[in-house]
């Protein structure tokens, strides 16, 4: 447990860095007396401005956000009932941690960017294609995740039979890995009304098939009810 928490801190602590150094950089650099972008449409258009000093705050979510992930994701192995589980599921627990923050720094880099006067609508395309692949990568290693209380597919139904978890999990990694390959195509080509569409309606779309499938499959699970997990 504790040589997989240090891979973790191993591998995000490098994207903490850079992220600080980035924070660094805008306060020094950001324009006086503008009003600088804050928000932006799935076209990477900016639709909201901030004064300067309100802005720079948006920028140091992320930031706080990946230390929070980071923490949080440290120390759910020791409060879990079954974490040896959470253990043996290291793969998907690492990448959803590592990419979680590789994700938020790439947001961060081109938050400032717009900030700086940049025109970023072709980075938020490869942006979210890294939210696309994240999810592929998660996808893949959701089959092989054991049952535990914080990572996976967590329904009253996956939670109580171990068999239950396996199968949804083996759908779920396929929905996973499909949903974020159709997506890829949308954000880099498509429409904004195409790239809305894509990622979280998709993704909502698998969850949602997964806890139904969750169920079905428990009215007939031979270990229904242990209470396992």
């Amino acid at each position: 447990m504790k040589d997989m928490v240090l891979k973790g801190w191993r591998w995000s602590a490098p994207c903490l860095l850079i992220m600080a150094g980035i924070l660094v950089y805008a306060w020094l650099n950001l324009p006086e007396g503008d009003l600088l972008p804050v928000h932006w449409n799935a076209m990477g258009e900016a639709d909201k401005f901030w004064p300067r000093d309100k802005a720079y705050l948006m920028l140091a979510v992320p930031f706080f956000g990946s230390i929070g992930v980071s923490v949080l994701l440290s120390v759910l192995p020791k409060l879990d009932p079954r974490g040896e589980n959470l253990v043996k599921s290291r793969k998907m627990y690492l990448f959803t941690w590592v990419g979680t923050v590789m994700f938020m720094t790439f947001m961060l880099g081109a938050m400032t960017v717009s900030m700086m006067g940049g025109d970023i609508r072709v980075i938020i395309r490869f942006v979210l294609v890294g939210q696309c692949l994240l999810l592929i990568g998660i996808g893949n290693y959701l089959p092989k995740t054991r049952p535990n209380w914080f990572a996976g597919i967590r329904t009253p139904w996956t939670l109580s039979s171990d068999y239950v978890w396996e199968r949804t999990h083996r759908l779920g990694g396929w929905l996973f890995v499909l949903s974020g390959l159709v997506s890829i195509p949308l954000v880099l080509f498509g429409t904004a009304t195409w790239m809305r569409l894509a990622f979280v309606p998709l993704i909502l779309a698998a969850v949602l098939v997964c806890a139904v499938y969750s169920y079905v499959i428990w009215r007939r699970a031979p270990d229904r009810g242990a209470g396992q997990a």
